[in-house]
């Protein structure tokens, strides 16, 4: 709860005051304003200010969804604990701390001092869960962090359903990651124009994941291990003159798994000799290193010009594994010992922008913008020859790894022109015309298509024909050319040469979008929106053919009084496929079409500052989204439909008590199903061939009960609250 709704009585109370002294002002006689306080400061001189939570939360019905990302998972009590401490002084130096969520997984600190407009140092620290599944279960045992066996009295078989100790071997586990990331970083601002900045972040992730594995005819899901460890460094020197700016930046990210490799039983009877036992390299580790160097320069009162140019390098050399661990499978050597991966980016950003209007006077009011933008990914990872063995049971010949590199141009124009200026030469309501251009080219290496082109076009009109009516809407159209697309491009799967890949395939596309905004009496501002965005693929006979994206919303804002506010909003969205393929490989004779739908919609209530003392913050949400899919091969099909539902209230009530001390209240319910015809009714034996997790839809009722205590001491007790520590 803030302060500022409280701080309305003080505000007229002051106003109040200066008109009473207004007169003797106007007279010009002396006033002594030894005895004056400043009762909206954040911070007295020097003087420390705090503010400290606690309380409690209870949980009944949860589950790893509602917990996703904050760890309320469970059913039971938690505790809350925030906090804040600062003091800043009139030369401008300041320090603070915060905590926030201290007795949840999702917890931070932050502590940060320096002097404004000088320097600045912080250090923090934050945890972020995300809880996955908490109904997955495994007839596998972790021998270590990177080894799964089976019970030693497992008894393999050809499927699911005939595995005899499957059932007395199942435990639960729950599927889940949490990170904790570390950070420390400052920066100098020099009077003389020049700034630099330091950032340094560790991050850890360790939780479990979900691996498929297989023995070519079997598949089983995995609980896999996530050891990661990411290091990051950030810095920039930037100086600034009044025409001009120039700045040199480096990034460095290294990322570290301490799982190499993870090895499995066969859960199933092998279908090869020796195929006893399966193992997987996990994310390997890799470095990126970037330096970048920015450039601005003022051409004169309304012309700019900028550039941006940037050079990286990514590398990973991780040991590779054998090509099997089946010991009754001869196989060549391995041609490296290791990838020896490394990756060149190269970037350049050039931009013009400027008022047409500084150079030839009839053009005023046009403003324009000439940007170019080059990307290149050049892949120098040397190639070889290799042998892999298919899921540790048969030699799958010779394949040879394609390293894909490509070159991205874009050149784009746009510009906008003030037509009011034209029809109401110094007055008359607000109209703006605007539109673009922009050609985009990628040369590709190692892909279907080795260059394509696509041109786009817009225009843009936004008006203001009334005082309480705007409107803003836009079309567009793009166009995508190709060169002819060759199946197998060095790939050693064939393909079917009908076959297009929809992100390397010719495409049109048509886009609109508008907004209608009306502020109408009593305080409501109501604002319309909707878009469209469509896509044909008239050349794939294979593959995608067409894409819709579409939907609308409606969002209303009512300020009733000063002290009472209430919103209410709705939203939907349709997103439709049709895709053709063939099951002989040659051509179509099947189709697919998908249709998905969302509906949101919430209102909210507020009562801020009622008596001075209350506060009431009140909001519901509804959420329904809806997939279907038909298939046509033959006789019409159609898979189970998935569907997705979620609404609930929540309320926080806070009451001051005293100057210092604010009581709060806090009650959130939250229905949710889905239904989704993957995990409903998927046991780990359900499938003969596959061992699944047994994961379920989530499907819960929750219920979510806080009581805390805000306390403010210091030298803003009984005055405004501390900022928000994320903001």
């Amino acid at each position: 709860m803030t302060g500022k709704a409280f701080e309305s009585g003080n505000l007229r109370r002051t106003a109040l005051g200066f008109l009473c002294m207004a007169p003797l002002l106007a007279r010009g006689q002396a006033v002594d304003t030894s005895g004056w306080e400043c009762n909206f400061c954040p911070f007295e001189d020097g003087q420390l200010d705090s503010e400290v939570e606690a309380g409690s939360l209870y949980a009944d019905g949860v589950a790893a969804k509602f917990g996703e990302f904050d760890g309320i998972s469970e059913d039971g009590g938690y505790l809350v604990v925030n906090g804040y401490t600062g003091e800043r002084r009139q030369d401008g130096a300041f320090w603070r701390a915060v905590a926030k969520d201290l007795g949840l997984d999702n917890g931070g600190i932050a502590v940060e001092m320096g002097r404004e407009g000088l320097w600045r140092t912080d250090l923090g620290y934050v945890a972020s869960p995300h809880n996955v599944y908490d109904t997955t279960v495994t007839p596998f045992v972790a021998e270590s962090a990177s080894a799964l066996s089976l019970p030693a009295d497992w008894v393999r078989a050809g499927n699911t359903q005939f595995m005899t100790a499957l059932d007395s071997s199942l435990r639960a586990y729950d599927l889940e990651t949490t990170r904790e990331r570390g950070n420390l970083g400052g920066e100098y601002d020099s009077p003389s124009g020049w700034r630099t900045d330091l950032r340094y972040m560790h991050e850890t992730r360790d939780g479990r994941r979900l691996i498929g594995s297989n023995f070519i005819t079997t598949a089983s899901q995995l609980a896999g291990p996530v050891d990661y460890v990411t290091d990051q460094v950030d810095w920039s020197a930037h100086y600034e003159t009044a025409r001009g700016a120039i700045g040199l930046s480096y990034f460095g990210s290294f990322f570290s798994n301490r799982r190499n490799d993870l090895t499995w039983d066969n859960p199933f009877t092998a279908i090869a000799p020796g195929a006893d036992l399966g193992r997987s390299a996990l994310a390997p580790d890799n470095d990126f290193n970037q330096l970048a160097l920015n450039l601005g320069y003022a051409l004169g009162p309304a012309w700019r010009i900028r550039m941006n140019a940037a050079m990286g390098r990514a590398k990973q050399d991780d040991s590779f594994l054998p090509y099997t661990t089946n010991p009754q499978i001869a196989t060549s050597p391995l041609p490296r010992a290791s990838l020896d991966g490394e990756v060149d980016i190269r970037h350049a950003d050039l931009q013009l922008a400027g008022d047409f209007g500084a150079l030839i006077g009839w053009l005023d009011g046009l403003r324009c913008k000439l940007n170019y933008r080059y990307y290149e990914r050049d892949n120098g990872t040397p190639q070889a020859d290799y042998s892999p063995v298919e899921g540790d049971s048969f030699p799958a010949g010779v394949a040879t790894n394609l390293p894909y590199g490509y070159r991205r141009q874009k050149l784009s124009l746009s510009g906008d022109y003030d037509l009011a200026r034209l029809f109401w030469p110094g007055s008359g309501p607000a109209l703006q015309l605007s539109g673009g251009w922009d050609r985009e080219e990628w040369d590709r290496k190692f892909q279907e298509i080795e260059n394509s082109t696509e041109d786009r076009g817009w225009v843009r009109l936004r008006m203001s024909p009334l005082n309480w009516l705007s409107f803003d809407a836009r079309y567009g159209a793009a166009n995508r050319d190709t060169d002819p697309y060759v199946a197998d491009p060095g790939a050693t799967a064939s393909q079917n040469p009908l076959l297009r890949k929809y992100n390397l395939a010719y495409r049109e596309r048509d886009f609109w979008d508008f907004e209608l905004h009306l502020s109408m009496p009593g305080n409501l501002e109501l604002s319309l929106g909707g878009f469209e965005r469509k896509d044909d693929y008239v050349e794939s006979a294979l593959g995608l053919e067409r894409s819709r994206d579409s939907g609308g919303t409606a969002d209303l804002s009512w300020t009733i009084s000063e002290k009472i506010s209430a919103y209410a909003f709705y939203g939907l969205q349709e997103i439709t496929s049709l895709q053709s393929g063939s099951q002989s490989s040659g051509a179509p004779d099947w189709r697919a079409e998908s249709v998905d739908e969302f509906d949101t919609a919430s209102i909210g209530l507020r009562l801020n500052g009622l008596n001075d003392r209350w506060n009431v913050r009140f909001d519901y949400f509804w959420l329904d989204g809806q997939g279907d899919i038909k298939v046509e091969s033959g006789a019409p099909q159609a898979f189970p439909p998935l569907r997705t539902r979620s609404h609930g209230p929540s309320l926080e009530v806070e009451y001051r008590a005293t100057p210092a001390l604010d009581i709060i209240g806090s009650f959130r319910y939250e229905h949710y199903d889905a239904h989704d015809w993957a995990l409903d009714g998927v046991e780990p034996d359900t499938v003969p061939a596959i061992l699944a997790s047994g994961a379920d839809a989530y499907d819960y009722d929750a219920n979510l009960i806080g009581i805390s205590f805000r306390y403010r001491f210091g030298g803003d007790a009984g005055g405004t609250a501390a900022a928000d520590p994320e903001q």
